[in-house]
């Protein structure tokens, strides 16, 4: 008997954590949506390493989430009538200082485009296919504290938050839809900047660690296979949510 095929989607894919991701369910005989804005030799060198290693389908799909009239018709025709996506992760983020008094116009539609409008456009994508499926939203641990030098991140985030339970509620029982909340995985793209100082590991969270790939992926499999959980955000962040990492306080 031919085994269904599973489409996964996961929003920033191509780089950093969303690629780790990708090839985790790769691994586990996914087939895969690559989103990507502009890395576009990273989402083609991606989609040659999955498709030759663990011999999967892929399909690429580029888009500006801060485009946000784009987003429905450009999936759609990717889609077609034939891929239905059984797991949508969205991952896509941006993370930049804008404090509350100096934060541009550009920024705050930005940080809300991507952090909450693409979400919620996607969701209603994911709705309309009226079929079972998953929705995982990355949420950050310290929406916990009052972390104001990144103001347009934290509210967009906390929106994304408020957007999870709302749609948990309204797409059960064919949808789920829950939240896993990152403490320190791994360094700001930005951190490259001299002028940011490496975090020390006593900085980073209760337990001094940063948080192993290998458990973001244990996470999202544990709710994907976890058919009555809903609406639940999981903070994996090693207690940074219980206490205000001091590296945050810095900033």
């Amino acid at each position: 008997m031919k085994h269904k095929m599973k489409w996964a989607l996961v929003t920033g894919g191509c780089m950093r954590v969303g690629a780790y991701i990708n090839e985790q369910l790769a691994a586990q005989g996914w087939s895969l949506i690559l989103h990507y804005n502009q890395s576009s030799t990273q989402a083609k060198t991606l989609q040659h390493n999955l498709e030759t290693k663990y011999k999967i389908q892929t399909r690429l799909w580029q888009q500006d989430l801060t485009i946000c009239n784009c987003i429905e018709p450009s999936l759609k025709t990717l889609l077609g009538d034939n891929i239905h996506i059984d797991l949508l992760i969205n991952n896509a983020s941006i993370f930049a200082t804008s404090d509350i008094t100096t934060s541009t116009l550009e920024q705050i539609q930005n940080n809300m485009s991507i952090h909450l409008t693409a979400p919620w456009i996607l969701t209603q994508i994911i709705a309309q296919q009226n079929k079972k499926a998953q929705i995982i939203n990355i949420l950050d641990a310290n929406l916990a504290h009052r972390y104001t030098s990144k103001s347009a991140y934290f509210i967009s985030k906390k929106a994304l938050e408020t957007l999870t339970e709302l749609s948990a509620i309204e797409l059960a029982p064919i949808i789920r839809v829950n939240a896993i909340a990152f403490g320190f995985i791994l360094p700001p793209s930005t951190q490259g900047n001299k002028q940011e100082k490496p975090i020390v590991k006593s900085e980073m969270n209760l337990m001094q660690m940063p948080i192993a790939l290998e458990e973001i992926i244990n996470t999202i499999m544990y709710l994907q296979n976890s058919p009555s959980i809903t609406g639940q955000i999981v903070n994996l962040d090693a207690g940074s949510h219980l206490k205000c990492p001091p590296y945050m306080l810095k900033n």
